[in-house]
């Protein structure tokens, strides 16, 4: 996913050499959509509260995320 979002290089995946499934990154700023909008396009699952209650959580990892070297 890193490829498709950082290098925008979309990735197709093959099932026994048929193609089944495009990975392809989404641009925002075309589509107009929002987080909230994504999340419960994707999801379909989520209230309006609990994508917001989503996006503020996950706002809030990507934040306080720290790398940890390894020893």
């Amino acid at each position: 996913m890193n490829l498709v979002y950082y290098k925008n290089i979309d990735i197709i995946v093959e099932k026994m050499g048929k193609p089944i499934v495009k990975i392809t990154k989404i641009d925002e700023k075309s589509t107009g959509e929002s987080y909230r909008d994504k999340i419960v396009r994707f999801a379909g699952a989520f209230s309006d509260k609990d994508a917001e209650i989503i996006r503020k959580y996950a706002t809030k990892l990507r934040k306080e995320a720290k790398i940890i070297p390894n020893r």
